[in-house]
């Protein structure tokens, strides 16, 4: 995709997804059906996403646009210019430009130290 898009129900069944521009939607990927990568690069306007559910996350931004989401899931997760709830995965490496409120993951974490993350948390199974 490039440009503008929403998408009112969500885009769930893929094997990955890649946009540049603005996103609006309210799911990409769902836990039954992996999406395998959802890659995003943000430029002109800022980005809405209430959750995304990936084997692997990318987000960037060309410019000072930032992507609002509530939560992304999955296996490795590597933002920029990011706002978010919730980061929960294995690997998660979070870089300039962004503001989470919890990070979960379960092998590693980066954290860039100019992003502000309130709460982190390593989830050890049992």
């Amino acid at each position: 995709l490039s440009g503008r898009c929403t998408a009112e129900d969500g885009i769930i069944e893929m094997q990955g997804f890649s946009s540049h521009g603005m996103i609006k939607a309210q799911n990409i990927g769902c836990d039954l059906v992996w999406t395998k990568v959802v890659d995003i690069t943000l430029e002109n306007e800022d980005s809405y996403i209430d959750r995304i559910c990936a084997v692997t996350t990318r987000v960037s931004a060309l410019d000072n646009s930032v992507l609002h989401v509530k939560t992304i899931g999955g296996h490795s997760i590597d933002v920029r210019n990011t706002h978010a709830d919730l980061l929960r995965a294995d690997y998660v490496s979070v870089g300039p430009g962004c503001r989470i409120k919890l990070l979960q993951y379960t092998a590693a974490v980066q954290i860039d130290p100019t992003a502000t993350v309130e709460k982190t948390e390593k989830i050890v199974h049992t």
